[in-house]
């Protein structure tokens, strides 16, 4: 589900967690707002039915925060959940914006004409900081991963910036 970030995956674990336990983790995490799930990914009756999963920016941060905090699961868990978001093969959006020596652990997803990259990133220097971006365009348009990686190299520069100024 996150590595390849496969849909069928993601609908395979709502199938087998449940929709319920799913909203009560997120509840539980202390993320009220920013993330509906209601239904799994790519259900056209649902979506024709106006049945929709929304999820913004400040959504996503939320759901990293707990990892970066140590919060919520124990080190254990919160290490293995980062060595998946480590593991992440589609590379295009948030880590080509940034030096090698820059580890992410993020997720991407991509559906009809919207994508994203959530990530926490890792610098050998200094804590590290979460970075979420969510791209539109047109059915036809192009151009939303290197935005994407455009975006990361920009926040990278002026924290790397940031850093030597203090």
């Amino acid at each position: 589900m996150i590595v390849t970030s496969s849909n069928l995956a993601t609908n395979l674990l709502v199938d087998v967690v449940g929709l319920e336990r799913m909203q009560q983790t997120l509840r539980a995490l202390g993320i009220h707002e920013g993330i509906e799930l209601v239904r799994g990914v790519e259900d056209e009756p649902a979506y024709e039915a106006g049945i929709s999963n929304r999820v913004t920016a400040d959504g996503l941060l939320q759901c990293l925060r707990p990892l970066v905090e140590e919060r919520g699961f124990s080190p254990e868990i919160t290490r293995a959940m980062l060595d998946i978001l480590h593991s992440q093969e589609f590379n295009s959006g948030i880590p080509a914006g940034l030096p090698q020596k820059v580890r992410v652990a993020h997720k991407t997803g991509e559906i009809s004409t919207v994508a994203h990259d959530a990530g926490i990133v890792f610098l050998p220097d200094r804590e590290p900081y979460l970075l979420v971006v969510l791209t539109e365009w047109a059915p036809g348009g192009s151009g939303r991963r290197p935005m994407i990686a455009e975006i990361s190299r920009a926040v990278y520069e002026h924290l790397a910036r940031k850093g030597s100024d203090e």
